[in-house]
């Protein structure tokens, strides 16, 4: 098949960065990625679940609900830096942005 369409996006540094590094481990390209997700809608005649916008709302809504639930039950110290926290927690397991 001949490759002659061309898709310019735009999109956070830090998330294009972070999803290479998710793309480089698994041995995948972001134009095979993106090609796979066309091939799949061509043949498909529909959307990846993970992008229908129901799905993400009953996750999300679900996730909440969690939250709402134990909200107050934890005290974190006054200097606790969530964003820190979750960027650690990251690299840990992915190893450091670059």
């Amino acid at each position: 098949m001949s490759s002659k369409a061309v898709l310019n996006i735009r999109l956070p540094e830090e998330l294009k960065q972070h999803g290479n590094q998710v793309l480089a481990r698994h041995g995948i390209s972001v134009s095979q990625a993106v090609r796979k997700m066309y091939e799949y809608m061509d043949k498909e005649q529909d959307v990846p679940e993970f992008l229908s916008q129901k799905s993400d709302d009953s996750v999300y809504d679900e996730r909440r609900a969690t939250l709402r639930k134990v909200a107050g039950s934890v005290e974190l110290p006054q200097d606790f830096d969530v964003k820190k926290a979750i960027a650690e927690k990251r690299d840990a397991k992915y190893g450091e942005s670059v």
